[in-house]
């Protein structure tokens, strides 16, 4: 069943009081992970899909989610550069990091 709640309090930036963010965090990990196995299978290196994933790639970062979390990576995450910067180096230690995951499978 689903839990009711009124502040999520996530590891990185703001709570969130919607469940919004979370369905979108949810289609973001799905796609990557979609994407990084099918890379796998064609034989693709986790460097040569750091290249090919972007984050104009990957339909759940376009738009307003993809604003939201390079933001929060500038704001909130440390991160120098641009909002965009910040997200397109994000996603590549995300990348790497899924890589790494499935090969462990």
């Amino acid at each position: 069943g689903e839990f009711g709640f009124a502040t999520v309090i996530g590891g990185h930036g703001e709570p969130q009081r919607t469940r919004e963010r979370l369905a979108q965090l949810r289609a973001y990990l799905t796609e990557l992970t979609e994407a990084v196995a099918e890379g796998r299978q064609r034989g693709r290196t986790a460097e040569q899909l750091q290249k090919e994933i972007t984050p104009g790639a990957l339909k759940s970062l376009a738009g307003a989610y993809g604003e939201y979390v390079g933001g929060q990576l500038t704001n909130y995450g440390g991160a120098e550069g641009t909002a965009a910067e910040a997200l397109a180096e994000s996603l590549k230690e995300n990348v790497a990091s899924t890589y790494k995951a499935l090969e462990r499978q």
